[in-house]
């Protein structure tokens, strides 16, 4: 563990993505004890861990769980708005 925090301290730039933030959150929040669940943003903060977009089209982080299938599985995708035109998932609405 000393091991890792001692690299991401080091590295120029530390990002992970919002999924994996809200996922050591809750391990914390398990695992932890409740001072070190309560000093966990903290401690992201201090390491500079940027939280990142999911994909380069800056898909919010419920956009991500119909991208990654939809991608998997070749399949279209029926939305609104300008995020998903980014991307390679094709709409489910006629042209």
């Amino acid at each position: 563990m000393e091991r890792r925090a001692d690299a991401t301290l080091a590295a120029a730039r530390c990002r992970m993505s919002a999924v994996n933030r809200l996922e050591a959150t809750i391990r914390v929040d398990e695992r932890g004890t409740p001072a070190i669940a309560a000093r966990f943003p903290a401690i992201v903060g201090d390491a500079r861990i940027e939280v990142a977009c999911v994909t380069r089209a800056r898909l919010d982080l419920g956009d991500g769980f119909d991208w990654a299938p939809a991608t998997t599985e070749a399949d279209a995708l029926l939305f609104e708005g300008d995020h998903f035109p980014l991307t390679d998932i094709a709409s489910a609405l006629p042209a």
